[in-house]
């Protein structure tokens, strides 16, 4: 399905596999050798607007008009991923405008460190008279040596926007969601307005309508705490370190609260009319480790079932097929409400970012305990985008070839955030799907 060339053979460097990509223009490509398109070095603008993968040794460049590839083979929505063309012209060392961010240095250096926790509370702006009052608990975060993290997206079913008076949540009841009728012919992973993902901003609002925003009521009140991802009428796929405390006593089901179809959580001036459900289930895996975050991956299960609509539905969850695919040089994206930057303040809306995903190997040599075949890692080596604090358990998606979604990964931990040389390290979904299957009723 993907043919291979050699990007840089005269020196004897490895060759770059060709993968399908979109160009700046939005036209079909192929993400190869600058070689293919060297008319673009005349338009140094364009040629950085084209990189869509790099590493420490080579520069992908997509190239349009190259996709005329006789094949006759029919490729499932779900098995095959194409990465998206991504700028990388504009690395930040201030605060990034998306929640997720992390990147490896352009050295081979064998410094390593140990994980930050990435799910804390965030710190917000003034949040008394900001957005929608709560109404009940959420889900949890978690601390350990030095990781960070992501979050979600919702929809509207009931009531049209209540007036600045109304609370503007409508809290998910039996009652409530036996007045709808659920879509029988529904795709998941179709993303809402504009889809296409070029670097780390704020998303538009329902562009991820899988986000799900987990809240967690405490001592402290009420906080967001995680991210997640809605993978069916009543479960969201999240992180299991976003279920329990730093001591790994694991939160109550009564403490959590799930908001779907939200993009700024503290504004009613954002025209979304988020839904919220209480949960009936956190389901924590059961080999889940606070020491290293092995196997930190969730489910919860919600009280009532969920209806679709354009601003609420299900992301796809991977084939079994996609398991032998290691992805590396695919583009992920993750999206969430996390902090800007390592110990700062939410924005409160949702941020999204696009970054290359590593080699395990590579990326085992950044941190202290062993990368695993259960987490994948992404990020720029330059840094300047990651997933950061508060958005532990978003997920990262890749498209396939009908530009529909699929989670392949779920924010677990990093070095702060977007730390130069330090990919963000994620739950490996594909790793989990018979888990996934058995706990999904």
């Amino acid at each position: 399905m993907m043919s291979k060339f050699g990007l840089f053979g005269d020196i004897g460097l490895p060759a770059l596999t060709i993968n399908h990509c979109r160009t700046p223009d939005g036209l079909p490509g192929e993400c190869g050798d600058l070689s293919r398109c060297i008319y673009l070095i005349f338009d140094m603008v364009r040629l950085r607007r084209s990189v869509c993968f790099r590493n420490l040794f080579m520069v992908g460049i997509c190239c349009p008009g190259i996709t005329s590839t006789t094949t006759t083979e029919t490729i499932q929505p779900n098995t095959t991923l194409i990465p998206e063309t991504t700028v990388l012209t504009t690395v930040s060392t201030e605060a990034p405008t998306t929640n997720i961010t992390t990147a490896a240095t352009t050295t081979t250096t064998t410094t390593t460190e140990k994980p930050v926790p990435t799910t804390v509370p965030i710190k917000r702006f003034n949040q008394k008279s900001t957005k929608k009052p709560f109404s009940t608990s959420t889900a949890i975060a978690h601390t350990t040596s030095k990781p960070t993290t992501t979050t979600i997206k919702g929809i509207e079913i009931f009531t049209p926007s209540p007036s600045p008076t109304e609370d503007p949540y409508i809290l998910a009841t039996e009652e409530s969601t036996q007045n709808f009728t659920y879509a029988s012919e529904f795709r998941c992973g179709t993303s809402g307005r504009d889809g296409r993902i070029v670097g780390g901003y704020e998303s538009n609002p329902g562009q991820w309508p899988w986000m799900a925003a987990i809240f967690l009521d405490s001592h402290r009140g009420r906080e967001y705490w995680c991210g997640g991802a809605l993978v069916g009428t009543w479960y969201i796929l999240t992180a299991a370190h976003c279920l329990s405390d730093q001591r790994g006593r694991k939160y109550r089901k009564e403490q959590l609260t799930v908001r779907l179809g939200d993009h700024h959580l503290f504004r009613t001036d954002d025209f979304m009319n988020p839904i919220e459900f209480k949960v009936s289930a956190a389901i924590p895996h059961p080999q889940f480790s606070r020491s290293g975050f092995y196997n930190d991956i969730a489910l919860i299960k919600l009280r009532q079932p969920v209806t679709y609509s354009e601003f609420i539905s299900p992301v796809c969850l991977p084939t079994p097929g996609l398991k032998a695919n290691t992805l590396v040089g695919y583009m992920g994206t993750v999206t969430g409400w996390g902090t800007l930057s390592y110990g700062g303040v939410g924005s409160g809306s949702l941020q999204q970012v696009t970054m290359p995903i590593w080699d395990n190997t590579d990326c085992n040599r950044r941190y202290f305990q062993p990368i695993t075949q259960g987490f994948m890692c992404a990020g720029f080596f330059e840094g300047g985008k990651d997933a950061c604090q508060g958005d532990s358990g978003s997920p990262m998606v890749i498209p396939d070839r009908t530009r529909h979604w699929t989670v392949v990964g779920v924010v677990s931990f990093g070095s702060k955030c977007a730390q130069p040389g330090y990919p963000g390290v994620y739950t490996r979904v594909t790793e989990y799907l018979d888990w996934i299957d058995e706990n999904m009723e």
